[in-house]
């Protein structure tokens, strides 16, 4: 984590959101008053407050939640005592055991939750939230003052139906909580990082698990490897696909057993999807040389990974205080309505679960691969491949319907025009034979 002015400042520049002389006038300012950097720089209008959030997204490695819809307890707010919820303009919203959540306008700044700790005597996990929707909620729980320019609270949500944000905190925190993968997953991975270690000891290990064993056969004989002959034995698998993409499909595999789980969920449909994006993905992926595309198929297999996590969880008997179950959730309205959106969630499971940064950015910004920190191309692999795989599966619309945007990020890819096309008469050509493992 990140802290300090001059550090953060410093980034600001150096991500191009700000001048140096800017930063200088903005901590000439403030000398003369107790204030963060980042609010004096918005205040002086060098710096707008969605580039800001966005800012801290990108570097802070902390999910983003939406508080603006939502109703806060009052034994959870009573938790922080209102001066450091002024002081580090900060709003408690969900309390798990002694897992304290809390949305920060900075989630950097680890003076602020040394202190929060110190004073709830709770592990605090920050979360990231808009600076306009922390003042309104200061404004509301902690009579903190109108702020210039915001309107109360009162004035955007019904209390009488606001969700329960201790939900959302909940689902947060729930990550913590969550079983690791399987231990043959360590051994896996030790196998894999020791440069004297062979595929047949691999293909040993695996072998003990008989599941893990098949569906890492039925993957490796999937149209989106497209291998001559049938692979018959993990062995050959290993041969075939390499040591780490036969990692990756095993740690793979494993998440996808531990989310298939919930009753209404159709998660038939759900990995479907997930298949036959990673199918194309992987397809596309052939066209670039790049070393990040080797985990093109296994990012689109867990792409919407917190799409099941909120479905798993909305379909959850027990503790359940979200939106009705019947609200159409859609991936327009997830976080207004459950107060944090899959590719948020999915990145924080994906943390969790140690994932490689490439595999959780694509995960985190598949549906705005703009915003990717490093401008890495995975997420904008993952973003086309989502968009044309849906089109091949509701229409016969090709890669020629396609706005700007899609255009910029195919560019930014590097993706000629002829491979695209290429592409996409290859992936509709084995799209009816890709299908739930």
């Amino acid at each position: 984590m990140i802290t300090g002015k001059k550090k953060i400042g410093a980034l600001l520049i150096e991500r191009g959101y700000v001048t140096s002389e800017q930063v200088r006038r903005a901590l000439e300012v403030q000398k003369s008053r107790r204030d963060r950097l980042g609010n004096i720089l918005i205040e002086l209008g060098y710096l707008s407050e969605q580039k800001f959030h966005e800012f801290l997204g990108a570097i802070g490695g902390v999910a983003s939640i939406e508080l603006a819809r939502y109703e806060i307890s009052r034994d959870i707010i009573d938790l922080l005592p209102r001066d450091l919820a002024l002081r580090h303009e900060v709003v408690p919203i969900g309390r798990m055991k002694s897992l304290l959540t809390v949305a920060m306008v900075c989630p950097l700044d680890e003076v602020a939750i040394a202190q929060l700790e110190e004073a709830t005597d709770l592990k605090v996990k920050p979360v990231l939230c808009s600076r306009s929707a922390v003042y309104r909620a200061l404004d509301r729980y902690y009579q903190r003052g109108k702020h210039l320019d915001e309107k109360p609270a009162e004035d955007t949500v019904d209390i009488e139906t606001a969700p329960d944000l201790g939900w959302a905190a909940r689902l947060v925190e729930r990550v913590q909580e969550l079983p690791t993968l399987p231990d043959i997953l360590q051994t896996v991975s030790a196998i894999v990082n020791d440069p004297n270690s062979s595929a047949s000891d691999l293909a040993k290990v695996i072998s003990t698990d008989a599941a893990l064993s098949a569906k890492i056969l039925r993957l490796a004989n999937s149209p989106a490897y497209g291998f001559s002959r049938k692979v018959v034995d993990i062995k050959h698998a290993i041969a075939l696909l390499g040591f780490q993409q036969t990692q990756s499909l095993a740690v793979t595999v494993s998440i996808f057993d531990y989310m298939n789980k919930g009753g209404g969920f159709d998660f038939k449909s759900y990995w479907n999807h997930s298949f036959a994006c990673a199918t194309l993905a992987k397809l596309l992926a052939a066209n670039l040389r790049s070393h990040e595309m080797e985990s093109a198929f296994v990012a689109g297999l867990l792409h919407d990974i917190g799409k099941a996590a909120l479905a798993t969880e909305m379909f959850r008997e027990d503790h359940y205080t979200g939106p009705p179950r019947s609200f159409p959730l859609t991936s327009d309205n997830e976080e207004e309505v459950m107060g944090i959106t899959h590719a948020e969630l999915g990145y924080l499971l994906s943390e969790f679960w140690l994932l490689p940064e490439t595999l959780s950015h694509a995960i985190r910004y598949h549906h705005m691969p703009e915003q990717e920190p490093k401008r890495g191309k995975l997420p904008g692999l993952i973003f086309l491949a989502n968009i044309f795989c849906k089109q091949e599966q509701a229409s016969d619309q090709t890669a020629g319907d396609i706005d700007q945007r899609i255009i910029s990020i195919i560019d930014h890819l590097g993706l000629s025009q002829a491979a695209l096309s290429q592409t996409m008469n290859i992936y509709k050509d084995i799209a009816t034979d890709i299908s739930l493992f």
